[in-house]
């Protein structure tokens, strides 16, 4: 592959993060358990604005910035906002 996002889209991959994340909602009660989940190209950082000093993730900027990639997992609730 030679970019990141070639990789991310290759349906191996997304398997390998399905598998990860289903032992992961084992343990989980269903409300906490992951139900949809896309994979982008590039890590979260400081410095474009999505994380804090202290390294947590600012929520709401996330949110802006891939409004339609999560308007693709969740159409209903796209619908209703």
């Amino acid at each position: 592959f030679t970019t990141d996002a070639g990789l991310l889209s290759h349906p191996d991959v997304k398997a390998l993060f399905a598998d990860q994340i289903d032992k992961n909602n084992a343990k989980l009660p269903s409300f906490n358990q992951v139900k949809e989940f896309a994979l982008v190209d590039r890590e979260f950082t400081l410095e474009n604005g999505e994380l804090t000093p202290t390294l947590k993730i600012k929520r709401w900027v996330v949110m802006d910035k891939y409004r339609a990639l999560i308007d693709t997992l969740y159409p209903a609730e796209a619908e209703m906002g």
